[in-house]
């Protein structure tokens, strides 16, 4: 069986021309684009028109379609996790929609406005304002984690999620072990793939336009189509649905960075992983 390497793909680090897009102050190593504060104050009021373009273009429809997707794979009454589950917007607005499934989120970084929702919960995940001004979207419950070890007992949930998180994780077999343990049905995965020419440089960029102003590095792991079925198979996953035509960017953006670079799948566990039959 093929064996994953968990070698971070920086792909930016072949093409020395890069550097001179980008200035050298804002690099955190060699080769790796910058995810963290830009150390002049321009720079950092450039990071933040950054983050209000991606959040008002990007971040906000990819919520949606997301939303949209998990909220009609999900069974009733389903207990979730939402592993790295970020600020919990994602998590927040699916139980706004579907109010039955009882949510909750782990983070290695937990941060202010996780759960709170108070800007968020003014509109709608299609950008429309609510007629409310001062609605919020419901609370989850949020706890960190090691970024490896879940603080939950076996078969604590029906599902787990992960959402953009996988490519970031340095230990992500691991993880995923982790994440079989604590459920009972089987996991969803949304996540990038390596399957066109410069898939790797366009997702860098990606992963460094939409973090940039998070404050801390991220390493980035991406695999292609093949490694992730060989992955499913060594963990005893088993597809039964994955979708690739997500719709997360508007035209034109979504011929870069749309086609062949995403994927959501929903992966069962098998009888020989559980030990126990699955149930519908």
């Amino acid at each position: 069986m093929q064996q994953m390497d968990e070698t971070p793909f920086y792909p930016l680090a072949r093409f020395s021309r890069v550097s001179r897009i980008f200035p050298h102050s804002v690099w955190r190593e060699p080769g790796i684009l910058p995810l963290g504060n830009y150390p002049i104050e321009k720079s950092e009021f450039s990071m933040k028109m950054q983050s209000q373009f991606h959040h008002q273009n990007v971040h906000v429809r990819r919520c949606r379609v997301l939303v949209n997707v998990l909220e009609n794979l999900l069974p009733r009454n389903a207990r979730v996790l939402d592993i790295g589950c970020g600020d919990g917007r994602i998590a927040s607005l699916l139980s706004e929609y579907r109010p039955d499934l009882h949510l909750t989120g782990v983070d290695i970084h937990l941060r202010v406005a996780t759960a709170t929702m108070a800007e968020v919960g003014r509109r709608r995940p299609d950008g429309a304002a609510s007629t409310d001004p001062t609605a919020t979207l419901p609370r989850i419950s949020v706890c960190a984690f090691d970024g490896v070890h879940l603080p939950f007992q076996e078969g604590s949930f029906d599902w787990a999620i992960f959402l953009d998180v996988l490519h970031h994780a340095r230990h992500a077999k691991d993880l995923l072990k982790e994440a079989i343990r604590v459920v009972r049905q089987g996991l969803m995965v949304k996540d990038h793939e390596l399957s066109r020419p410069f898939a790797g440089l366009t997702l860098q960029f990606m992963d460094w336009f939409s973090n940039v102003d998070k404050g801390f590095a991220l390493d980035c792991h991406y695999r292609s189509r093949g490694q992730w079925s060989s992955l499913w198979q060594e963990l005893s996953l088993k597809a039964v649905f994955t979708e690739r035509n997500l719709g997360l960017y508007p035209f034109p953006f979504s011929l870069v960075f749309e086609r062949g670079l995403h994927f959501l799948s929903l992966l069962k566990k098998s009888e020989m992983f559980s030990g126990r039959s699955l149930r519908s």
